[in-house]
């Protein structure tokens, strides 16, 4: 019960928080304040107290405390923290129930009044059943008439009550008395009983002819030894609306017993930990930005075609995985973020370069990786996972999403990462899916449907050089604090290997390059030889294919070798260079041969 006759409502509760308080609540709970600001307490406990501000705030909620808010709910506002206690089990530990209620209070969804905890309205609603249990008692009785809660009532020995409000309360009395809830069920036919267990730990709904259980004249068509005609005068389900009944909440708990106590599970999941193998390599950044840089230059030769429904379908995306070399998954995320950095864009069924891919591969590396890092956590889906509600891949850049995937689950996975101190990596990914289910149960109530989206956003991570060997690099902690594309751009660039300017030419026909190469050095090397390997050094072989391959784009075996020459950093090797003259004196010509028979045919 209150301890007051005047509740502290929401607004006296905002004026008496300090300005540090105040502060750390509004930084939580960014919506109330949203333009145009509140100008009053008054205003700011309204907006704080609508079913989607608390919805909100419920999202951000680790399981235990969301457990407990579900508790409250059952319980109602103004119950006492000792009566949460008894019904978790805590008697004696009371202290463990602190940081599940300290993330309540924290964010304004309930504060404590002397010994009674109240709880923001919205906060009631929360469910329809908490804990699976009914409506409160008073609730169900009190749309009865006095005829009917005589009734009930007699069964009970109650009489006398002269008005309706005293027939409630000594009814609610009666059946939140476990003890004799209890021994009333014991009478009760087997039949009845195991429906009335049922009805308590299942769900408390029923539909059927409730209402006529009541009858002044008995069953009203029900027969005498019906479940019904046992549960409804007993008060054991109540009428709910018209063929509606519902057992009362305190009817529930009293079933389920004394030892009945809801899951609390304060811990949480611990993480399997190593030590990183070494220091993080800008290897699979540098790699990032060489794929982003030969997708954009083979869409420029020949664009992606697109679905008639939009998107890329999977076998246009194995055609190009095949042609750059790449995995299915990288070449999904390549493409997804191509388009989300603006470099790549569809029109008229296909997918092309746009005009600021140029200024994309005139910039330096840390601003080209900076623009991909960003465009990352700003993308929707997870790129590598797209999927339907039957786990089906989706086309890349297909409008279709899923209930898991996005900004939140980056930022969330990354905070966890975040949080463990340097010189200790995850060694293992099991528990750190159940951690992060555990810190969001709303936002991932299941964790074996966000396992593949985590998984498939830890290793894009891995590739965007945020993350290397179960831990994330400088570059992954920077964007987990929330860096600017700016800051990730100055971060990056000293991380980053120079690009190179020159290759090795050699006399079996390939050419070697040391390093990342430029834009223009991978082009002209993209133009004239096929590659054969990228790692520390990228390989590409030059053939008469290749090489007539060039001449057909417009080529001249003249501007080929100059070219090659301002590039290697020696002289070009015999073999390399008759190869292109060769190449260039048959090019263009026709052979006519004699034909001994020509066999024509209508089919």
């Amino acid at each position: 019960m209150l301890t007051n006759t005047r509740p502290v409502a929401l607004p006296d509760l905002l004026r008496r928080m300090d300005a540090a308080a105040l502060t750390a609540l509004l930084t939580q709970r960014p919506d109330a304040t949203a333009a145009p600001e509140p100008r009053t307490f008054a205003e700011l406990a309204q907006r704080l107290s609508t079913n989607h501000s608390v919805l909100l705030a419920l999202h951000r909620l680790p399981t235990p405390a969301l457990q407990l808010a579900e508790v409250l709910q059952a319980l109602g506002d103004g119950c006492s923290r000792a009566s949460v206690e008894q019904l978790l089990g805590l008697d004696g530990q009371s202290d463990r129930l602190d940081g599940p209620l300290d993330a309540l209070r924290r964010l304004a969804l309930v504060w404590p009044e002397g010994a009674a905890l109240r709880i923001v309205p919205a906060l009631g609603h929360l469910t329809a059943t908490p804990l699976a249990l009914g409506p409160r008692a008073a609730e169900l009785l009190a749309a009865l008439s006095v005829e009917q809660l005589t009734r009930i009532g007699g069964e009970y020995g109650l009489r006398g009550q002269r008005r309706k409000a005293d027939w409630v309360a000594a009814l609610v009395e009666v059946l939140s008395d476990g003890a004799t809830v209890r021994r009333v069920l014991a009478s009760a036919p087997p039949q009845v009983a195991e429906s009335v267990e049922l009805l308590a730990w299942e769900s408390p709904t029923v539909y059927g002819p409730v209402e006529a259980a009541l009858h002044r004249f008995g069953g009203y068509g029900l027969r005498p030894d019906s479940e019904l005609s046992w549960l409804v005068p007993r008060g054991f389900l109540l009428p709910a609306g018209w063929g509606v009944g519902q057992m009362p909440r305190e009817v529930a708990l009293a079933v389920r017993g004394q030892d009945y106590h809801p899951e609390l599970r304060l811990d949480a999941p611990e993480l399997t930990t190593k030590a990183p193998a070494g220091e993080p390599s800008p290897a699979a950044a540098a790699a990032l930005l060489d794929g982003t840089q030969r997708l954009l230059a083979a869409l420029s030769t020949a664009p992606a075609q697109t679905l008639a429904a939009g998107g890329i379908g999977v076998r246009e995306l194995r055609r190009m995985a095949k042609e750059l070399s790449v995995t299915e998954g990288e070449i999904r995320l390549l493409v997804e973020l191509a388009a989300a950095a603006g470099l790549a864009r569809t029109h008229d069924g296909a997918l092309l370069p746009t005009r600021a891919a140029d200024r994309w591969l005139d910039a330096t590396a840390g601003t080209r990786l900076a623009a991909l890092l960003t465009a990352w956590t700003e993308l929707g889906p997870v790129p590598s996972h797209r999927v339907n509600g039957e786990g089906k891949q989706l086309p890349a850049l297909d409008l279709g999403g899923s209930s898991a995937a996005g900004p939140p689950l980056r930022a969330n996975l990354l905070a966890v990462l975040a949080e463990q101190p340097a010189g200790v990596a995850i060694s293992h990914l099991d528990p750190l899916i159940d951690l992060v289910a555990w810190r969001h149960p709303l936002r991932y109530p299941d964790a074996d449907t966000l396992g593949p989206h985590l998984v498939a956003t830890w290793t894009e991570a891995g590739r965007l050089g945020l993350l290397a060997d179960g831990a994330l690099t400088g570059l992954g902690r920077a964007v987990a604090a929330g860096a600017t594309e700016v800051e990730l751009a100055d971060l990056a660039e000293p991380l980053l290997p120079r690009p190179v300017e020159q290759a090795t030419f050699l006399p079996d026909l390939t050419a070697v390059v040391s390093g990342p190469p430029s834009t223009a050095l991978a082009e002209l090397l993209d133009a004239v030889a096929d590659q054969e390997s990228r790692d520390v050094a990228s390989t590409w072989r030059l053939s008469p294919s290749s090489v007539r391959r060039a001449l057909d784009g417009g080529q001249t075996a003249e501007l080929l070798l100059a070219r090659l020459t301002e590039v290697a950093d020696r002289p070009l090797p015999q073999p390399v260079t008759y190869l292109i003259t060769d190449a260039a004196r048959r090019h263009g010509q026709l052979r006519v041969v004699d034909v001994a028979c020509c066999v024509c045919t209508d089919d």
